[in-house]
């Protein structure tokens, strides 16, 4: 796929409204990535910025501004499942970091959404190359002397589009982020297995909060170790509405995932995830989805030591629903998730 012919497809629609109020794009063989499937000789129909029609013999209104694409390959707009497009813009500024939380007021709760800037640089640039939505998410690192220590629950994502717009929040609250495994244990005093235990007992709270509300605002109930607002959002990841987000990689700690999952009814996706692979008949049987990071194909540290290339392929023939993001295509260089699949 041509991610230029992409890229320059959808820039006309998102500025097919300013050119014209009708936009037909003609001759291109079009991957609707749904139950048409591959349209050959397919025309895109365009009005008022938004696709109305896709096909063969798409009649084109008299007045249509027309584009012929005859050769080339057409696509819906590409998603980066994961990244700070809105977030940040130097990473190493001397600003507020707002992709990260921070201490214990606010950590289930911590909604990256509000800190979004849809006017950010970065949004054009990806843009421009087929990117047209996002999903961006709350971050954990490891303990600052100045800014304290981010919790092993990160907070909420949110999916944006990149579009012009007031309207570019798609949804707010759309998953839960979680670290665990080597990444939650630098959160949790040293361990994995304190990172998980945190999980667990978050996830108690909230279903006895759920439970016990009503007697907790009347001053009956002995309280809880998180705020009302991390409960809450708790609970709508207790309820099935909203997945949790876990970072993990080893094989081990995925599967102690799976079992708490099980046990809590959970909606879970893994990111990064390099040992999944080992794992791809029962994350199928789970349903549980991954998203890989391609590029990080060799064992960076003892997480991932059984990190391999082949990890999509083999995921993708057990069933396992999978998506690419990584350290080249988040955030300044979303642009570049083409090549990362």
């Amino acid at each position: 796929m041509s991610t230029r012919i992409a890229a320059a497809f959808f820039a006309l629609v998102c500025a097919a409204s300013a050119w014209a109020q009708t936009t037909a794009v003609v001759g291109g063989t079009v991957h609707t990535m749904g139950p048409e499937g591959t349209i050959e000789d397919a025309t895109v129909l365009i009005e008022n910025g938004t696709v109305t029609r896709v096909g063969e013999n798409v009649a084109v209104p008299p007045g249509a501004t027309i584009i012929d694409v005859a050769g080339k390959v057409v696509t819906p707009g590409l998603f980066t499942p994961y990244g700070t497009l809105g977030l940040v813009e130097v990473g190493f500024s001397a600003g507020p970091i707002d992709a990260v939380q921070r201490g214990e007021t606010f950590t289930a709760a911590f909604d990256v959404a509000d800190a979004y800037n849809p006017r950010s640089t970065l949004i054009a640039v990806n843009r421009i190359e087929g990117i047209t939505r996002a999903l961006i998410a709350p971050q954990g690192r490891e303990p600052d002397p100045v800014a304290g220590t981010s919790h092993v629950l990160s907070g909420l994502a949110a999916v944006v589009n990149l579009g012009d717009g007031d309207d570019y929040l798609d949804r707010r609250g759309a998953a839960l982020v979680v670290n665990l495994g080597e990444a939650g244990s630098g959160l949790a005093g040293g361990t994995r297995t304190g990172a998980l235990l945190t999980l667990e007992h978050a996830l108690e709270q909230a279903a006895d909060f759920r439970q016990n509300a009503a007697a907790f605002a009347r001053n009956e109930h002995p309280g809880y170790d998180f705020s009302v607002p991390d409960l809450e959002a708790l609970g709508t990841v207790s309820s099935g509405d909203v997945p949790l987000l876990v970072h993990v990689h080893r094989a081990s700690d995925i599967e102690a995932l799976t079992r708490l999952a099980e046990r809590f009814s959970l909606r879970v996706i893994l990111m990064g995830a390099a040992e999944a692979w080992m794992l791809a008949d029962e994350l199928a049987a789970a349903g549980i989805p991954v998203i890989l990071e391609p590029t990080d194909n060799l064992p960076s540290n003892f997480d991932q030591l059984n990190a391999r290339r082949e990890a999509a392929q083999i995921l993708a023939d057990a069933g396992v629903a999978i998506a690419f993001a990584g350290s080249q295509s988040t955030t300044h260089n979303a642009r570049n998730i083409t090549q990362s699949a």
